[in-house]
C-alpha cells in the first residue's frame, strides 16, 4: 500500500512537472510573438520619422 502512494505520488509530480514545462514553452512562445511584432512596430516608427526629418 505504501509503496503504491510512493508511486501514485512520484507520477503526479511527473505529470506536474510537464505541465509547467507545457505552459512555460507557450508562454516562451507568446512573449517571443510579441516582442518581435512591437520591435517591428518600433522600427516602422523610427524609419517614418527619419523620413520625415530627411
Amino acid at each position: 500500500m505504501r509503496k503504491g502512494m510512493i508511486n501514485l505520488w512520484v507520477r503526479e509530480q511527473a505529470t506536474s512537472a510537464s505541465e509547467y514545462s507545457v505552459m512555460l514553452a507557450l508562454i516562451v512562445l507568446v512573449a517571443a510573438g510579441a516582442i518581435t511584432a512591437l520591435g517591428t512596430r518600433i522600427n516602422e516608427f523610427f524609419t517614418q520619422l527619419q523620413v520625415g526629418m530627411g
